[in-house]
């Protein structure tokens, strides 16, 4: 009879940990359903940031993005380069080294403020189930900012 139990615990624990989804709270109050896993291809990635702590950011050329690539991190605020090192535990992300450009941009200092505090401030991600875009989460699991997935660029082309 005891072993009917642990297998009943175990299967409720395995099922429980399998699930594809949960939800997390936008700054808006919004619920969405994000993926309980991120897929390997993340570590070769590039996103555009959409949204960063319920601010609209610049489009186009002025838009900031960020590349993951097997522990180094790069990017643009939308105003200077960055770069910097990650660590990756399935959802878990910590930058362990950051280091950005110093050029003077006025028009697009408080996005250039706001893109490298939130990498800064981001503990985990997650991936939104509808839109498969990148949403970054602090210590709280509190959303930071979204992004969606541009190609990476070729090398040499």
């Amino acid at each position: 009879m005891r072993k009917c139990y642990l297998l009943a615990a175990a299967l409720l624990v395995l099922v429980s940990a399998c699930s594809s989804e949960r939800t997390i709270t936008t700054p808006q109050q919004k619920n969405i359903k994000v993926y309980n896993h991120i897929p390997e291809s993340f570590d070769n990635s590039r996103w555009q940031f959409v949204d960063i702590k319920g601010h609209e950011v610049a489009t186009g050329k002025l838009a900031p993005f960020v590349r993951f690539a097997q522990g180094a991190l790069s990017g643009f605020t939308g105003c200077n380069d960055y770069v910097g090192r990650y660590q990756r535990d399935g959802m878990w992300l910590n930058i362990t080294t950051f280091r950005a450009e110093k050029q003077p941009c006025d028009s697009l200092s408080s996005q250039q403020i706001l893109v490298t505090t939130t990498l800064m401030q981001m503990r985990s991600i997650r991936i939104i189930e509808s839109t498969d875009n990148l949403v970054l989460l602090d210590g709280q699991s509190k959303v930071l900012a979204e992004l969606k997935s541009v190609k990476v660029p070729k090398e040499g082309g």
